[in-house]
């Protein structure tokens, strides 16, 4: 990369641009809108008014890609299921197509909610995931319907010292921040007050946390797992959940016996 490429992906992803080390390597969902699947896309095959990409801040770019020209390695996003995911087969079709279809998720970077009735395994199943990704980061799981709402919040977000009545001397760390660089699941997501939807979805679109009471916020890189008995569609129409939480960057996975797979934000 160039100086001026070098300036422009780093303030595309909001990184230092004087640290060449932290900017090569890092993924192209990091800069752009598009992943590795996409570059076919942008070959000279096409017109150059079609290989159109933008930034994550939103400037305008053409690209080039060129086909590789020697046999690549075999991509460790293969869609065989390799440990921890293997057991969940047992044997069954369906359980076989479920973890080939986690297994592609597994990498991607989107939102995944796990569809299935109360003991079918959906916390199992995240939790496969997760380490199937094999993520630097920890898996941190909340139970949103067990949480009580007036500490849902605090427990997710964090807050700062002082920020209200019996908060903690030093602040604490909420589990958003808690879960950088792994997994976040939210168990029950269904169960979620409206208030903190909102808030949910900024760090989904934003890749930040602001804790209660803090003026600035901190950037956190975490995957979002949720889980759900409920048909969230429904909730949407019945103004109990938010709709455009329910949008299209995601894939609903069908555990148990359920068998719908739909787009989750």
């Amino acid at each position: 990369m160039t100086h001026a490429a070098q300036r422009l992906l780093a303030n595309s992803g909001r990184l230092d641009w004087r640290a060449p080390s932290k900017i090569i390597g890092q993924k192209l969902e990091t800069f752009f809108d598009l992943d590795a699947n996409d570059l076919p896309h942008f070959t000279r095959s096409r017109p150059t008014d079609e290989r159109v990409i933008r930034t994550k801040r939103g400037k305008a770019l053409f690209a080039h890609s060129i086909a590789p020209q020697k046999p690549v390695a075999p991509s460790r996003f293969s869609t065989q299921a390799h440990e921890p995911l293997r057991p969940l087969r047992g044997g069954d079709p369906a359980m076989k197509e479920l973890t080939e279809k986690a297994v592609r998720l597994a990498h991607a970077p989107i939102s995944v909610l796990l569809y299935g009735e109360t003991g079918a395994g959906k916390e199992f199943l995240a939790r496969a995931i997760h380490e199937h990704r094999r993520a630097p980061g920890k898996f941190v799981a909340i139970n949103c319907a067990a949480v009580p709402e007036t500490l849902i919040e605090s427990e997710l977000f964090g807050y700062e010292p002082g920020s209200f009545t019996g908060a903690q001397a030093k602040g604490k760390k909420g589990l958003i921040e808690q879960a950088d660089g792994g997994t976040l699941f939210l168990d029950e997501i269904g169960d979620m007050p409206l208030g903190l939807q909102a808030r949910l979805l900024r760090v989904l679109a934003e890749k930040e946390v602001l804790r209660i009471g803090a003026l600035k916020p901190v950037n956190v890189n975490i995957r979002v797992l949720a889980a759900t008995h409920q048909d969230l569609a429904d909730l949407a129409r019945k103004g109990k959940f938010r709709e455009d939480l329910t949008g299209t960057s995601g894939l609903r996975l069908a555990v148990g016996q359920a068998a719908q797979c739909r787009s989750w934000r």
